[in-house]
């Protein structure tokens, strides 16, 4: 399989190159396109086989491209099956071992919590509860919705107590599993 890659510094490298390390995929990474929609252009000229991207970035420009079968999503990198693919497994349920899964499930948090908004060490805890309040007003917001539908987004907010337990996860990472997935992504050369 050849997938195309923006640059060794993004998700669309890093991931094929889990995907080769940990799942034993057989790819081929071409790096140094511009973006994912020349990517996505680049499969429709079948010059690769696949993309990893996000999956509103696809479906924000191009909902055709899911409507008409024009791409088939085979494997999802967040820590559990997004709702919008429910039959699609995530790269953990492949993992052979324990801690490939807990590396996948790990790296996965970033698609949680994809923009976190979030403050300064020592803000008043009633600042912090009139923000997570009008987030959640916000989130709730019909025209806000219908916004968001028509630029083909899902919506998926966290609460502010289920995005700091996402950051506690984060903290208690131990080191062992931070430099393993370091050497993991920098690619084979560097383990």
């Amino acid at each position: 399989m050849v997938i195309g890659a923006i640059s060794a510094a993004t998700d669309t490298y890093f991931l094929p190159m889990l995907m080769k390390q940990l799942l034993r995929v057989n790819a081929t990474i071409i790096s140094g396109y511009k973006g994912g929609a020349e990517i996505l252009a680049a499969m429709e000229r079948r010059e690769v086989d696949g993309v990893v991207a996000l999956l509103a970035n696809v479906t924000a420009g191009n909902l055709s491209y899911l409507k008409e079968n024009k791409i088939r999503p085979v494997l999802q990198f967040g820590r559990e099956r997004s709702v919008e693919l429910p039959k699609v497994p995530t790269a953990a349920e492949w993992a052979d071992t324990e801690v490939d899964k807990r590396l996948f499930q790990f790296y996965g948090i970033k698609y949680k919590m994809s923009y976190p908004i979030m403050v300064a060490p020592g803000v008043p805890a009633e600042r912090v509860a009139a923000l997570r309040v009008a987030f959640d007003q916000t989130m709730a917001d019909p025209a806000y919705q219908a916004d968001a539908k028509l630029m083909g987004l899902a919506l998926n907010p966290l609460r502010g107590g289920e995005m700091h337990d996402l950051m506690t996860i984060i903290n208690e990472m131990p080191d062992d599993l931070i430099v393993r997935l370091r050497a993991l992504i920098s690619g084979p050369s560097a383990q």
